[in-house]
C-alpha cells in the first residue's frame, strides 16, 4: 500500500512539473544547446524571460507521461504475487539514474525537477519496494 501511494505521488508530481510548471528561471550548462538544439522536439527555452515559460521539451513532456505510467505499473506489479522483487527493485533503479543521467545532460531544469524523485526513490521508496 505504501509504494502505491508514493508511486500514485510521484507520478502526479512528475507530470504538474514537466507538463504544467512555468518559471522565469532557466538552469543550463555549456553543452546543452549542443545536445538538444538541432532538433524541435528535444529544444527547449533557454533564454531569461520576464514572463513564465514551460522549460521542458515536447521529449521531455513525453517522457514525463511514460514515466509517470511506469511509476503507477510498478506499484501494480509490487502487489501481484509471484513478480520476483528483486527484479523490480533493479529495473527500478535502472530506470530512475538512467533517467536522472539522461536529464542532467540534456536539461538542467528537468534533473532539478527530478531531484526530489530521485532522492525519494534511494531513501524511501526502496525501503519499501525492495524488501522481500
Amino acid at each position: 500500500m505504501k509504494v502505491a501511494i508514493i508511486s500514485t505521488l510521484e507520478a502526479i508530481y512528475l507530470i504538474y512539473m514537466f507538463v504544467f510548471f512555468k518559471t522565469k528561471v532557466g538552469i543550463h550548462h555549456p553543452f546543452e544547446k549542443a545536445l538538444t538544439g538541432r532538433s524541435s522536439f528535444t529544444a527547449h527555452p533557454m533564454y531569461q524571460t520576464n514572463v513564465p515559460v514551460c522549460r521542458i521539451c515536447k521529449f521531455g513532456k513525453y517522457a514525463s507521461v511514460i514515466g509517470a505510467v511506469y511509476l503507477i505499473l510498478r506499484a501494480i506489479l509490487h502487489n501481484v504475487k509471484g513478480v520476483d522483487k528483486k527484479h523490480l527493485c533493479r529495473a527500478n533503479r535502472v530506470l530512475v539514474w538512467s533517467s536522472f543521467m539522461l536529464a542532467m545532460a540534456m536539461n538542467m531544469n528537468a534533473a532539478l525537477y527530478l531531484l526530489p524523485i530521485v532522492i525519494m526513490e534511494s531513501l524511501v521508496t526502496v525501503e519499501f519496494l525492495c524488501k522481500c
